[in-house]
């Protein structure tokens, strides 16, 4: 049962710059290509580079994760749930415990070798939180921007706060 769900709006400017600057720059390579053909096959191989990153920063950038806070069952500790949507499907990423988690705020975030899943909407976000999943879930963290609504239910459901 989902106590709460949030889905942050995804990408930003700094995003839709990086992919359309990317995507302008390979299509003027490529056609750079077929007027300069001494350095065609040069041209060509940085303007398929340049339309890759292009690709590769849309599909990291313009996806919608949804964070949610769900239980299974009466009596078990309500846990998080973040869900990567793609056109008509989602999957989940991860379902923590919260109980026992502690929430980091991202100034003060200092990995220590366990794994670090990157869940925001974009990279390059400044306002996030770092879940620290308790141990017996697996070591590891979580990096996400819920809103304040999020955060004060995750406090008073039993997550430490570092701030």
């Amino acid at each position: 049962m989902i106590i709460y769900s949030y889905t942050p709006e995804r990408g930003d400017k700094i995003s839709r710059a990086m992919i359309w600057s990317l995507a302008g720059a390979g299509l003027t390579l490529a056609i750079l290509a077929e007027i300069i053909i001494s350095v065609s096959s040069v041209l060509h191989v940085i303007a398929f580079g340049a339309l890759l990153g292009s690709i590769l920063i849309w599909s990291r950038c313009m996806l919608s994760f949804t964070y949610s806070i769900e239980t299974e069952g009466e009596g078990r500790a309500p846990d998080l749930v973040v869900r990567e949507n793609k056109a008509k499907s989602s999957r989940v990423l991860s379902r923590v415990s919260i109980a026992g988690g502690k929430l980091i705020r991202a100034s003060s975030f200092k990995p220590n070798g366990a794994p670090v899943y990157d869940h925001r909407p974009t990279p390059f976000s400044k306002d996030y939180w770092v879940f620290e999943v308790p141990e017996r879930d697996g070591e590891a963290f979580i990096r996400f921007s819920p809103d304040e609504e999020m955060l004060e239910l995750m406090r008073s459901l039993g997550c430490e706060v570092e701030a």
